[in-house]
């Protein structure tokens, strides 16, 4: 769920997790593999909740995709 409630957890939020994502991805550009290595090490997040943050940015156009690589979108 986006919107979080008053009884979520705010640490495994989609929304917190992307903008952790954004954060790493301001710095270079990564695998797909790389970037969950990454992410993995500043947050507790597992696949499934790595995918849809990766889904939730690649819709609100954050994100591009080239070569199994993801960057920002300039």
């Amino acid at each position: 769920m986006l919107i979080p409630t008053k009884y979520e957890n705010i640490e495994k939020n989609i929304l917190v997790a992307s903008s952790e994502i954004l954060k790493l991805l301001k710095k270079k550009y990564f695998s797909v593999d790389d970037l969950f290595a990454e992410i993995k090490k500043i947050r507790q997040i597992d696949f499934e909740s790595y995918f849809d943050c990766l889904v939730f940015l690649y819709l609100a156009d954050f994100l591009e995709a080239q070569n199994h690589y993801i960057s920002l979108k300039r």
